[in-house]
């Protein structure tokens, strides 16, 4: 079985007066999130983004390796 990496990193951080992006600058500063709501970290129009959602087929999975949080 042949294995493809893939590493994402989600920032809380946006250009001045937006929610999100597709890339990031120097300039980038938080964006305030709403309280007691689930929240898409991939799609979800916070922070940065991404265009196009991983897929997977019948024969595929995903693995996350690791994940935190910080505040």
């Amino acid at each position: 079985m042949s294995m493809r990496s893939q590493v994402y990193e989600w920032a809380n951080l946006a250009p001045s007066g937006q929610t999100s992006t597709l890339r990031r600058t120097t300039s980038d500063l938080p964006v305030v999130l709403p309280a007691n709501r689930e929240l898409d970290l991939f799609i979800g129009g916070y922070g940065n983004n991404i265009t196009k959602p991983a897929e997977t087929t019948a024969t595929q999975f995903v693995v996350i390796e690791d994940i935190a949080c910080a505040a």
